[in-house]
């Protein structure tokens, strides 16, 4: 069993504007390592464990990643799913976390995707106060990894029976 984390989508708002996009397109071919104010902000400072390491990157993302993430969020996965060409259905246990209050990826998004995908089983843990960050949280955090822990050792319990 292994938990991934796909990325299904961004609220638009957190998107700059398409000229400012196309912009940084542009120069992503050219320097694909180049970190500006206009790509995301990463501060792990938060999530650092432990709390002085530096293995975590911070700062800004590098062009190259960020259009990378921009074009899955914003084309590839929402080409997939008006195509309806992606249902995972050979898929057998699929587990969905999501925050309501995440600012990032909108719970909306979440629920759509979580809806179209066809696995065999599925369920989706909706974490009212959760936001981006929902498993560094600490008014969320622990549930959430409690949940996701109960969900791989039910999973790892039905493969041993079959």
């Amino acid at each position: 069993v292994i938990p991934i984390v796909p990325a299904v989508g961004v609220d638009p708002r957190a998107i700059p504007p398409s000229a400012v996009v196309q912009c940084l397109k542009i120069i992503s071919y050219i320097a694909p390592a180049l970190k500006t104010p206009f790509t995301p902000l990463e501060d792990p400072t938060h999530y650092n464990c432990p709390k002085d390491t530096v293995r975590n990157f911070a700062g800004h993302w590098p062009l190259a990643t960020s259009k990378m993430l921009l074009d899955v969020t914003s084309h590839k996965v929402k080409k997939d799913l008006e195509s309806r060409t992606l249902y995972l259905r050979e898929v057998e246990n699929m587990l969905f976390i999501a925050g309501k209050a995440d600012y990032i990826i909108p719970f909306d998004i979440v629920s759509d995707v979580y809806h179209y995908l066809e696995p065999r089983t599925k369920k989706m843990i909706a974490v009212q106060r959760g936001g981006h960050d929902l498993l560094y949280d600490k008014a969320c955090g622990e549930s959430v990894c409690n949940e996701l822990c109960n969900w791989i050792a039910n999973c790892v319990e039905s493969m041993e029976k079959d």
